[in-house]
């Protein structure tokens, strides 16, 4: 269970490069998410409902999506499986 938690944290922290490399997605997640460049730090950044909310961004829209798994050479199924470890997972519901 460790490991996959784990997983999901390199998961999002990779996706929340991939959202601060595009212009557009970086400003509608800060938008979506209530975060400001700012408040960005080490703490934040290995807070778990906010790593959550970096995956539910990507989860989101089919486009971001795709193009998260391209460039990180996973598949949607990988995305999901990581967002399933971090909390307000539908899982949990």
């Amino acid at each position: 269970m460790k490991q996959a938690y784990l997983n999901a944290e390199i998961i999002a922290l990779q996706a929340l490069n991939f959202i601060f490399e595009n212009e557009d997605y970086q400003s509608a997640f800060l938008e979506n998410s209530g975060i400001s460049i700012g408040d960005l730090n080490a703490d934040l950044i290995k807070n778990p409902e906010t790593l959550a909310a970096i995956l539910d961004f990507i989860l989101e829209g089919d486009q971001t999506l795709l193009g998260f798994c391209e460039i990180a050479q996973l598949t949607h199924q990988d995305v999901w499986r990581a967002r399933l470890q971090l909390p307000g997972s539908p899982a949990e519901g």
